[in-house]
């Protein structure tokens, strides 16, 4: 690992950023991408891919913007996911954690490469080509970031997916949950494109144990990922009073154009995103 330090990512000035919901991190420059990724030069990166959940080949898309093949970078993340600019911004980065450094050698900035990648290379992108048909049927219980990258695989092995959903678009928590200055939704209606995947989508729909019978009788597989929409509570009383929300349902009806009315003075219990 070459010894020059991490290339600082951009922000947006605090006195600038406390005035908007624009997102935050601006992302890498193609200059500075490329100046970065050429901190890998002769690294064995091998332990990082093996740390990556996705199996995304880091050692070949770090080469490729090291290079400036920004476009061949892309298309090799999306052999894995379908993500690059969501999870470039928003991810546990376990393969930043693995791949050796020197003493005090701040890791490959791995993340931000593949936020670059998606910035700088996807204009170019190839549309989608699902697999083959293979003739199975498989219906997916959610439609958030455990059910899509699921459905995005099972198409590219070419199976008959069909999504449900009880919101009234799919994404999940990356739609409905994050706030805009973290995982601006330009960004996920950019790279969550389900309908393209040729995913067959029923969205505003509940299931409950009689639609999963029905669906049990029609589809070869049924696979439930319908996420975690719940809050901790802090059990004290009047918690469930009129005019208290948790706050996942508050981003949620907010994200979805619905109205709520939450008076004129607020008072808010937490300090997290």
């Amino acid at each position: 690992m070459s010894q020059k330090p991490r290339v600082v990512m951009p922000h947006l000035p605090p006195a600038q950023a406390i005035q908007s919901f624009d997102e935050v991190s601006l992302g890498y420059s193609i200059l500075d991408a490329v100046k970065e990724a050429s901190r890998a030069a002769n690294a064995d990166l091998s332990s990082a891919t093996q740390a990556c959940p996705l199996g995304v080949d880091i050692k070949s898309f770090v080469e490729l913007v090291a290079a400036g093949e920004f476009s061949a970078a892309h298309e090799v993340i999306l052999k894995a996911h379908p993500w690059p600019g969501i999870l470039g911004r928003y991810c546990q980065k376990l393969c930043e954690r693995q791949h050796p450094v020197g003493n005090d050698i701040e890791p490959l900035n791995i993340g931000g490469l593949e936020r670059a990648a998606a910035e700088h290379g996807a204009d170019s992108r190839k549309r989608f080509q699902a697999g083959a048909p293979t003739g199975r049927r498989i219906a997916i219980l959610g439609a958030g970031s455990a059910a899509s990258s699921c459905a995005y695989r099972l198409r590219l092995r070419g199976h008959h997916v069909a999504m449900f959903d009880q919101l009234p678009a799919g994404g999940g928590m990356m739609a409905a949950g994050y706030p805009e200055f973290r995982l601006p939704m330009a960004v996920v209606q950019r790279e969550n494109r389900l309908a393209e995947w040729g995913v067959d989508l029923h969205l505003n729909t509940v299931v409950d144990r009689s639609k999963v019978a029905a669906l049990l009788a029609t589809f070869d597989v049924v696979i439930a990922a319908t996420g975690k929409f719940k809050e901790a509570h802090l059990g004290v009383e009047g918690e469930n009073l009129h005019g208290v929300w948790d706050a996942l349902d508050l981003l949620t009806r907010l994200k979805n154009g619905r109205d709520v009315d939450v008076g004129k003075n607020v008072a808010v219990f937490g300090a997290g995103y």
